[in-house]
Formats: C-alpha cells, sequence, structure tokens
C-alpha cells in the first residue's frame, strides 16, 4: 500500500472516531511500542536529551512548529530541539485522544503541556494540540510527521489576570510566580497531571467549599479536602474530558503579595477558589482555599 494510500485511510478512520476520548485500535504490542515512545519522548525533552529525542524521527522526519516553514531532516530538527543555554524544560506531557495503526503507518493525535524554566528564574507554562504520523522502522516506530500548535489549555479558556489588579501587585517582582502556582492548580485538574498539583499546593493544605446542589436547591456546606484527596482526584477529575470544555474559566486574578504571603481568586470549571499561598523554601505553594460552587449555577 502506498504511503498516500495509509494517510487517506488514516485520516478518514480518523473523522469517524474524532469525539471518542482515549480511542486506540491497532495490535496491542505495536500500540504498546507507540505509547512507551511517547513518554520516552517527553523524558528525552525534559532530560535535555537531544539526540535521543532527535532519533525519535525517521531520517526523512518533518516537524511543523508554529509560524515556521517545514523542518525537515535529523540535523535541523536537533537544531529545532537544541535549547538555549539556561533554558530548562520542567515537565512535559503527551496525552494521545487517539492512536490507530493502518499496516506500517500510524496517526496519533491529541493534546499537550509542560512549563519552561527561563534564563531569569521564572516559569512558562504551556500547553497545545498535535498530530502526529508515525512509520514503522524496522520493529520500532518512529515520527515521521510531526505537527503541533499552542492553544492556552485543552478544552479550557486561557488563565487571565483581571486587570482591575492594583499596579503594585502587577509590578510585584514575585507576581509571575505567584500567577504560575494557581495556573498549576487549575491546569493539573483540567488537564490530568497531578504533578502540577505537587508542584503547586503545599502538604498541609486545609481546603473547604460549598457545593449548590440543583437539585433540592441548597447548598452542602463545608466540603473538606486534604492535598493527597486534591492530588488523587487531579489524576482521575478530567480523565474522559467531559469536566471542561473550550468555554470553561480559568480566570485568575492576584489581590495582594508581600515577601512570604499572598492572596489571589480563582474562576474555574467547578467554581471560584479564594487562595491563601506562602512561599516555602523558595517556592510559591497555595496553603489555604475556600470555594463555593459559582453564581450562575443556582
Amino acid at each position: 500500500m502506498s504511503l498516500k494510500s495509509n494517510l487517506l485511510l488514516l485520516f478518514v478512520f480518523g473523522m469517524t472516531t474524532l469525539i471518542s476520548a482515549q480511542t486506540f485500535h491497532g495490535p496491542e504490542t505495536e500500540m504498546a511500542i507507540i505509547k512507551k515512545n511517547i513518554a520516552s519522548f517527553s523524558q528525552f525533552y525534559i532530560n535535555g536529551e537531544t539526540d535521543k529525542l532527535t532519533n525519535c524521527y525517521t531520517t526523512d522526519g518533518k516537524i511543523f512548529p508554529n509560524g515556521t516553514d517545514i523542518i525537515a531532516g535529523h540535523a535541523a530538527i536537533k537544531k529545532k530541539w537544541t535549547l538555549p543555554e539556561g533554558v530548562k524544560i520542567l515537565r512535559h506531557k503527551i496525552t494521545p485522544e487517539e492512536i490507530r495503526i493502518v499496516d506500517n503507518y500510524a496517526y496519533d493525535y491529541g493534546y499537550y503541556a509542560g512549563a519552561t524554566l527561563r534564563r531569569n528564574g521564572s516559569e512558562s507554562s504551556w500547553q497545545g494540540k498535535y498530530v502526529i504520523v508515525w512509520k514503522k522502522i524496522k520493529e520500532d516506530w518512529k515520527i515521521y510527521l510531526d505537527i503541533w500548535n499552542d492553544i492556552s489549555a485543552p478544552r479550557a479558556a486561557p488563565a487571565t489576570v483581571k486587570p482591575s489588579a492594583p499596579a503594585a501587585v502587577q509590578n510585584h517582582p514575585e507576581y509571575t510566580s505567584v500567577q504560575a502556582a494557581i495556573e498549576d492548580y487549575v491546569f493539573g485538574l483540567y488537564l490530568v497531571d497531578a504533578q502540577r498539583i505537587a508542584n503547586s499546593v503545599d502538604t498541609t493544605l486545609h481546603k473547604t467549599g460549598f457545593w449548590f446542589n440543583k437539585e433540592t436547591m441548597t447548598y452542602v456546606d463545608n466540603l473538606k479536602m486534604s492535598y493527597t484527596q486534591l492530588y488523587d482526584l487531579a489524576g482521575k477529575w478530567n480523565k474522559n474530558g467531559d469536566q471542561v470544555t473550550a468555554m470553561s474559566p480559568s480566570e485568575i486574578t492576584i489581590f495582594d503579595i508581600q515577601d512570604k504571603t499572598a492572596s489571589a481568586k480563582l474562576v474555574a470549571a467547578w467554581g471560584m477558589d479564594y487562595f491563601h499561598l506562602a512561599k516555602v523554601d523558595g517556592q510559591w505553594k497555595i496553603r489555604n482555599v475556600l470555594w463555593q460552587s459559582l453564581p450562575s449555577e443556582k
């Protein structure tokens, strides 16, 4: 079967199953290799192992980054993935929505998310969607075509800070770090990434809230949650992709930042969270959360 025919079959099959979450079609042994290679790709990127990362592609592989021409071949791909000095990838996770194998080709599409440590010590979080065409090379599977583009968050609106925040807060040197901690909190749940909860929430967390029951039209009060419960919840709450949509909010307002403490508010799919944060061993952590269902749900 020709490459053109293979790719046509791949995308025709893909259109018929686009709405399925985490759908895998193909021999289990071959699927296991692709899944392992997906995980390895992320680990190579985090470790800065550029040679191993480049070797994930076929020798005639091509990548399609945002805003650039097509990049082809190992030498050019390696140059693209080589990070500037002083820059490090802190996290990288690929979440396939569907993988389908057809003969010696396969396609894989889904979402990715991660974070970069900049030269100045600040952290930048990012998310996006991707499509990969895999090619079987001997007994291994390698990336032939790799297409991606950034979005604010899979199935979620971007995290924003209200412009009404005091200028002194927006100009505070810890502003981006406090915001990054809250982004990790919300996107840890949205993106099914419990590690982001570990990065942003203190193990002494005290969280309590008020959930509005639409059937009884009353609030259920004092719903408590520990750090462990929140961490476990992040690993499963949106696992099927049915808890958030493209319209789900992730709006952050930071009220105040001091040298060791900060306060902020988050509007998310589940409601409104009010935070107390503390700087612990040089890192901002969420210690207290008081939340309630969104008023629009009443």
